[in-house]
């Protein structure tokens, strides 16, 4: 005859070996998935040099439904004006990927005038693939 409470230590046992297991198993896939991110590298894919593309992208990029990225710079772009003194009040660009190469294209050179400067913001693609965004200052 098997007694009760021998048996019930018996389950009890059974399931913190697998609690203890899962947990060990969670732990063991985590540290797995953490050094496969940190294995990641990047790429650059456009160096800014504070001319007519632009500079200080502060600002993650957008994509279009083909796959084209969409950024803003704060300052660069047109240097003469209202944005003579700042360097520039900033602009939007457009990448494309072509034959593995990524084409830089600026878009847009803000004034700081009526449209205003400095896009500290993502732009947003509108449903009629019009871009729209925010600048800081204007």
């Amino acid at each position: 005859m098997t007694n009760p409470a021998r048996r019930s230590i018996s389950v009890s046992n059974g399931r913190l070996r697998r609690a203890s297991f899962t947990a060990t198993l969670i732990c063991a896939l985590t540290m797995m998935a953490v050094q496969s991110l940190q294995a990641q590298t990047y790429t650059t894919l456009h160096n800014f040099t504070r001319g007519d593309d632009g500079s200080n992208p502060e600002t993650g990029l957008t994509m279009d439904q083909a796959g084209n990225l969409y950024g803003t710079t704060l300052t660069g772009g047109d240097t003469s004006g209202a944005c003579a003194g700042s360097g520039g009040c900033g602009g939007v660009f457009r990448m494309i990927k072509n034959n593995g190469n990524w084409i830089f294209t600026p878009l847009y050179d803000f004034q700081g005038g009526n449209d205003g400067s400095g896009p500290q913001a993502a732009v947003t693609i509108g449903p009629d693939g019009a871009i729209y965004g925010t600048t800081l200052f204007g």
